[in-house]
């Protein structure tokens, strides 16, 4: 089956992929609590003739059987993933015109299109399981629960699960919605998103009034010589490891003529690189805040988490990816700059040859110009049958391109998934 009769294909279960993508949008469920997701998701695969498996606290996996590859070989694998929680937001109007589907859950919606990323993959999946007798090779559907969560254990019971069975997994295949223009496809050859960290600190000093100073130890005074110290960091990284470093919270102290005994502050960092940026300001964070508070006379209390992996691109997954693609995309298949947000798909990038595309969903037309997270976050829906005609023409061609043993180069960033999450401060 050629590239363009597959996303012909796909084109053609737009009703599907609707029906599924306005239902979880109307019904939305906060990172943990996706038991109606979960179940609705289950019972749709098991329509499309997959049978679904519960992982508990995991999320789903399913597997599509390929029968075109040789009788006398085992079956390449292909992992595509979805995810499907939604955020504690507030849906709003768009500025111009009505939505197609609102959320029925006060405070709560799909503002970071989770609910797409799964009708995608479903309808993905029909397709992929109606041309079953065409596919070079199976294909596992990871549908991961609380991805909104940092230090989450989901993705790892789910990869877990697999790798008990020693499952044999050649690639893997994951996609975003993002706020460019619709029906684009940004393709990265290596870095797509960020690793990042997070650190939050207590500093407890000694409270007293503002009219003697000298009897107090005030920690803003403290604080403001760690964020000026930490404010220095990335300027002694190389300029060709970006990294950014960002106090994002800071609270302290009630009213006018006091001086308070305790101060909070958070923040976040984000880079390119574990090994050489992650990890070392990591403990940079961590050395900076002790000295200065101890110098100041204060006590700090907190951390600075094990950085998550930065989600990279497995270059030769990535030109398999265009070259496929251009024929029936076009100048829609795009490469930018890498997003300084994460992604827990990182994991999986960081074990297995991965590509990651973000999928342009924005139509000013349609008064559909609003970023991840915004109360007024959308999705034009009429492009969205081309992202699973994307992912179902990805399928096709790795598996047909691994059949015939391809060697990818890739070598993995850690061998186990406990051993990768262990790595970013998450373990049973």
């Amino acid at each position: 089956m050629t590239p363009s009769e597959i996303l012909n294909r796909c084109r053609a279960e737009e009703s599907f992929l609707l029906s599924i993508r306005r239902h979880l949008h109307c019904y939305p469920e906060l990172s943990g609590q996706e038991t109606h997701t979960i179940q609705y998701l289950a019972q749709m695969l098991e329509s499309i003739g997959v049978q679904p498996e519960i992982i508990k606290n995991g999320g789903i996996l399913a597997r599509i059987h390929g029968e075109g590859y040789p009788s006398n070989s085992d079956p390449s694998v292909l992992l595509m993933r979805a995810d499907c929680d939604a955020l504690p937001v507030e849906e709003q109007p768009h500025s111009r015109n009505p939505r197609v589907c609102t959320s029925l859950k006060p405070g709560i919606c799909h503002a970071c299109g989770h609910d797409a990323h799964s009708a995608v993959l479903l309808t993905a999946a029909k397709v992929l399981q109606e041309s079953r007798k065409e596919l070079y090779g199976d294909v596992i559907l990871l549908i991961e629960r609380s991805e909104e969560i940092p230090f989450n254990k989901c993705l790892l019971r789910l990869m877990e699960a697999l790798e008990n069975r020693r499952q044999r997994i050649d690639g893997v295949w994951g996609i975003h919605c993002a706020p460019s223009l619709a029906g684009t496809i940004q393709l990265n050859r290596d870095a797509v998103m960020a690793g990042t960290l997070f650190f939050r600190y207590s500093l407890t000093g000694k409270g007293g009034h503002g009219s003697r100073p000298d009897l107090s130890i005030n920690p803003i005074d403290c604080f403001t010589a760690i964020y000026s110290a930490l404010q220095r960091i990335p300027s002694r990284y190389s300029p060709f490891l970006p990294v950014t470093l960002s106090v994002t919270q800071v609270q302290s102290g009630n009213t006018n003529n006091v001086i308070p005994q305790t101060l909070t502050f958070g923040g976040t960092a984000r880079f390119f690189d574990c090994d050489q940026v992650g990890f070392p300001i990591q403990k940079e964070i961590e050395r900076t805040v002790q000295e200065i508070s101890a110098a100041y006379g204060c006590q700090a209390e907190g951390y600075a988490s094990a950085p998550f992996l930065p989600l990279r691109n497995c270059p030769a997954c990535a030109d398999l990816a265009r070259d496929v693609f251009h024929p029936v995309f076009g100048e829609r298949v795009t490469e930018d700059l890498p997003s300084m947000v994460s992604e827990t798909f990182a994991t999986l990038a960081a074990r297995y040859p991965a590509v990651f595309i973000h999928y342009g969903i924005s139509n000013p037309e349609k008064g559909i110009v609003a970023g991840l997270h915004h109360p007024e976050f959308d999705v034009d829906e009429s492009v969205l049958t081309d992202a699973a005609g994307a992912a179902a023409i990805y399928a096709h061609s790795f598996l047909e391109k691994t059949s015939a043993g391809t060697n990818w180069g890739f070598t993995p960033y850690r061998n186990t998934a406990k051993e990768l999450f262990a790595l970013q401060g998450i373990t049973d």
